[in-house]
């Protein structure tokens, strides 16, 4: 796997968004919330097949 210069970004979760994602890294021993959100966006952009289920399906979990 090639190495990129990780730079550093602000995002905004939902509480719950949030929740989810730490108990994720301490169920898997994940370094921390960045690695977390990398290893997701890494998942989305291998998984071709799915992109159309991750990207364009509807969700309302937390409808603003």
């Amino acid at each position: 796997m090639e190495s990129f210069m990780i730079e550093e970004y602000s995002i905004e979760l939902k509480e719950s968004q949030h929740q989810y994602l730490q108990e994720m890294i301490e169920k898997y021993g994940i370094e921390d919330l960045s690695k977390a959100i990398r290893i997701l966006v890494d998942y989305a952009t291998e998984e071709k097949e799915l992109e159309t289920k991750i990207w364009e399906d509807e969700r309302c979990l937390h409808c603003d």
